[in-house]
């Protein structure tokens, strides 16, 4: 238990591999790279909290959902303003197939 909540907590290092996820993801779709998008999803910081919300689910535990969800929903508003904030300052103005 504790190191699932460990794993799952709010941390920089979080914020910094859940940015560096999300740029490699914009940078593999500004590109049309399936593997470079695929080398985003094997950084996976949000597999933490998810597993997080698992467990809270499983022992019944409301606290750890709710704190699950929020580090989720930061992390999620993390990648797609890092996503926007590329995107638009990225030079690629085509449409990739």
């Amino acid at each position: 238990m504790a190191r699932v909540a460990e794993d799952s907590g709010w941390s920089a290092r979080f914020a910094f591999m859940t940015i560096m996820s999300a740029g490699i993801a914009v940078l593999g779709l500004l590109q049309s790279s399936p593997a470079v998008v695929i080398g985003a999803m094997l950084i996976s910081p949000l597999m933490g909290p998810i597993a997080s919300m698992g467990f809270g689910f499983a022992s019944l535990d409301g606290r750890q959902i709710r704190d699950s969800v929020k580090v989720i929903a930061m992390g999620a508003a993390i990648g797609i303003l890092t996503g926007i904030l590329l995107t638009w300052l990225s030079p690629i103005r085509n449409a990739t197939p």
